[in-house]
């Protein structure tokens, strides 16, 4: 049986997660096991995914770019010293995987054009990450991510429109 008591003392609040997660994996009995991460269930939201690709309700595309918006930027700031975690382990710690599955990829407020989706994923990938691991304060940023890309959405989808509408107006003009 885990044991949930906090292993850091008052002096070290707040503390981040990427840290929390460290010191669990080497300070909790030797074993490796962690205390409070993950607190969601891979498998579970693996199953999910599955179903929601398989109904058509979710973006495959969505749904990718923020893994590899992700596991990118992790990467980075691993090979650049700035977090102990690897790059894979920051895809499934915490509600990531949660949110790249049930909450991005929203019909209702995600980009609606295909390369939209790229972007609007690869972005939410992206500030999740910059957050978990630059600001100790806020040690999750999956949902300020979403947050933040759903007030972006509209604009990234009209950017995307505009590229499209002058491609075919030069296409035009030069024939």
């Amino acid at each position: 049986m885990v044991n949930s008591t906090c292993l850091c003392s008052p002096e070290e609040y707040p503390i981040s997660l990427t840290m929390a997660v460290v010191r669990n994996r080497t300070e909790l009995n030797g074993r490796g096991t962690f205390t409070l991460l993950p607190d969601t269930s891979v498998i579970a939201i693996a199953i999910g995914a599955v179903l929601l690709l398989a109904t058509g309700i979710a973006s495959w595309r969505t749904m990718l770019s923020v893994f590899v918006g992700g596991a990118v930027t992790a990467y980075i700031f691993q090979a650049l010293g700035m977090t102990p975690i690897s790059w894979y382990e920051h895809l499934v710690l915490g509600g990531f995987c949660f949110g790249a599955v049930f909450m991005a990829t929203d019909p209702v407020t995600s980009a609606r054009t295909q390369c939209g989706q790229y972007w609007y994923g690869a972005l939410i990938g992206i500030v999740a990450v910059i957050v978990r691991v630059m600001n100790p304060g806020y040690p999750e940023g999956m949902m300020l991510a979403i947050l933040f890309m759903n007030m972006f959405a509209p604009l990234i989808d009209y950017c995307v429109v505009q590229k499209n509408i002058s491609k075919r107006m030069k296409r035009l003009t030069n024939k």
